[in-house]
């Protein structure tokens, strides 16, 4: 049997002990963005920068990695694998390895308002496979789908690879002087190899007709993009997001047939033709994911994130999704409300609650009065707060009291005099009374969130 395009099966073994480390679980918590790439190289080589998003698996020297926050790694993935930066790779590397002195000098597009855009498409290409659950909810691709076929993967990458191309600033001869050659027939470049550019990427996809290579449909690509900036009055920025939103939001699409000549491209009659492009490629998905919502694809990824980081790990990372979805930059009282909204959101879903179970309600609530009250005084109140309105039992007050003490945020004296505050009865009547002799706030009713949240 064909093994399936989602198996993950390891090349090596090793045991848990030796693999463990803290950047390991900072990974699987989707803190950090681990991009690898190939260090063995050379400017000759089909592709001479090749990365990933990888898992913090044990790494030899052969495969270096760069670490950042996941936000920035997607995007910088997209430039890295770019043709544009392989062309400055290969215009400066002269060895067999892509050390550090040598990357650090290569130039890169400036950050933008497109690189949201840019991350989106890396998504689909990288992190579509269930170990990078966490770091799909870290970085917003919950409900992101994934490019498992050839046919959506193919048509991604000329896109992305146009897009980089032009946020580099490069013009269409430009680009088509890096890809130079490209358009050759397979027979023209077996009979020609050796007077091409040693350097060139007439490698990629050479055993490929020219309609079908990489190369080829960046191209493609790419003029389709520079008529979207042209059409907008030569606003880059309008005509990007043409590109991007055409084909009812998909964007940029790999076309049924091809002419080659349309382009300036191709060096035989077969160019002059319209040659079928998009059905050759495949299907660009499977039959499953045409019938699955992305509220399935998001409820998938926070099923493999539970099961990758157990129910207390699961409960934290949320805190921080609840924490990034409540940010805003008003006054105090209004976060207060939104935190606490965003919050009863998430324990009133069924699906949500039922993979955090007891112990990880009790992490989430812990993790976010560690992130959002960080003043001490204001703890008993906020969880009163969420008691009364329903949002969590008793049972799980008491839980998240335990969990507090447990990670020594609270002290033992502090912790027995908040839990007999959290199973006080609410008094539906009363107001927000200060407590001597700290200022703690018993909360009695909603009505005053101001003064919770006052700083």
């Amino acid at each position: 049997m064909e093994p399936s395009v989602l198996d993950w099966n390891p090349q090596f073994l090793m045991s848990d002990e030796d693999a463990a480390s803290k950047d390991f679980k900072q990974w699987l918590r989707g803190e950090t963005g681990r991009l690898g790439f190939r260090d063995v190289t050379n400017s000759t080589n089909e592709r001479t920068f090749l990365g990933a998003i990888i898992p913090d698996f044990p790494c030899g020297h052969s495969a270096p990695v760069l670490r950042m926050m996941p936000e920035g790694a997607l995007p910088l993935l997209a430039v890295l694998n770019s043709f544009v930066f392989d062309w400055q790779t290969r215009q400066r590397g002269g060895g067999t390895h892509l050390i550090w002195s040598l990357l650090a000098e290569m130039a890169l597009p400036e950050n933008g308002q497109w690189w949201d855009s840019v991350a989106r498409m890396v998504a689909l290409l990288n992190i579509g496979y269930a170990p990078y659950a966490p770091f799909r909810l870290r970085s917003g691709f919950a409900a992101c789908g994934a490019a498992l076929l050839d046919g959506e993967r193919r048509r991604l990458r000329p896109a992305m690879d146009a897009l980089v191309a032009r946020l580099y600033g490069l013009t269409a001869d430009e680009l088509a002087h890096l890809l130079r050659d490209t358009d050759l027939p397979p027979a023209a470049i077996r009979e020609r190899r050796g007077t091409l550019d040693p350097s060139g990427f007439w490698r990629v996809d050479r055993d490929k007709d020219p309609e079908l290579r990489h190369t080829v449909l960046t191209l493609v690509a790419f003029r389709d993009l520079e008529e979207k900036i042209e059409a907008a009055g030569g606003d880059r920025d309008r005509g990007i997001a043409a590109f991007l939103s055409q084909n009812h939001g998909e964007g940029w699409m790999i076309p049924e047939t091809l002419r080659l000549a349309d382009y300036g491209l191709g060096h035989d009659d077969r160019a002059k033709e319209h040659q079928p492009v998009a059905s050759r490629l495949g299907p660009r998905f499977f039959d499953w994911q045409l019938i699955q919502t992305p509220e399935e694809r998001e409820q998938e990824t926070h099923f493999h994130a539970r099961n990758l980081l157990g129910a207390a790990g699961y409960g934290e990372l949320l805190a921080e999704r609840i924490m990034e979805d409540t940010r805003v930059d008003k006054e105090r009282d209004e976060f207060g409300q939104r935190l606490t909204s965003a919050l009863a959101l998430r324990l009133a879903n069924d699906h949500t609650r039922r993979l955090l179970g007891d112990e990880g309600v009790a992490a989430l609530v812990a993790e976010l009065f560690h992130r959002a009250v960080p003043r001490r005084p204001r703890w008993p109140t906020f969880l009163q707060l969420i008691l009364s309105a329903g949002h969590l039992a008793p049972a799980d007050g008491l839980r998240v009291l335990d969990r507090l003490l447990d990670r020594e945020l609270i002290s033992e004296p502090e912790h027995d005099r908040w839990r007999a505050l959290a199973q006080a009865p609410p008094d539906p009547s009363a107001d927000l009374l200060a407590a001597e002799p700290k200022h703690e706030f018993q909360l009695r009713s909603q009505r005053d969130l101001r003064k919770l949240f006052d700083t």
